[in-house]
């Protein structure tokens, strides 16, 4: 395989990358870089650290930044989520064989979110975190915290997001 290096550099984006192609899997792209205040889903994300590594048919992607207004219901497509999010997020996700089609299967999430002075379908959330991992639709939420002014919620146990699914979570 041959592979190329190349550095991006725009107003709200820098990237470095490394690539090349051949074998078994179509592409090898490596890259890491920044990004700062681009528009997403009604919000904004004033500052994104990741990392990209497609290689060995599978897709690696590490994320850490913070976000502002993001609307939950743009990303869900389910109005009764509108809202506002605003947080910090570090994520890691994996999508498994990502040359055939991506399913709830060939995704794995590790990380945690965190939230201030939100609001999510219409209730107020002062404070949330969300620590967890989900790999083959199995995972276990290390935290789960959720404080407003109608909601207090603590939790942490082990979930599973299969039909018809078993969550042994402690509230």
């Amino acid at each position: 395989a041959r592979f190329w290096a190349g550095h991006l550099d725009l107003d709200a984006l820098a990237w470095d990358v490394r690539w090349g192609g051949g074998g078994a899997n179509p592409v090898t792209l490596e890259g890491s870089g920044t990004v700062g205040e681009p528009e997403s889903s009604g919000g904004k994300i004033p500052h994104l650290e990741f990392n990209v590594d497609f290689g060995g048919g599978d897709a690696n992607i590490d994320a850490k930044g913070e976000f502002t207004g993001l609307d939950p219901s743009a990303i869900t497509d389910d109005t009764s989520m509108a809202g506002k999010l605003d947080g910090t997020g570090d994520v890691k996700v994996t999508l498994r064989s990502y040359a055939t089609p991506v399913t709830a299967d060939s995704i794995d999430v590790t990380g945690r979110v965190d939230l201030a002075h939100s609001h999510i379908g219409g209730l107020a959330v002062d404070t949330a975190v969300v620590d967890g991992t989900d790999k083959n639709r199995t995972g276990k939420l290390t935290e789960l915290t959720v404080e407003g002014p109608d909601l207090h919620v603590k939790g942490t146990g082990p979930i599973e997001l299969t039909d018809p699914g078993r969550q042994d979570i402690a509230l």
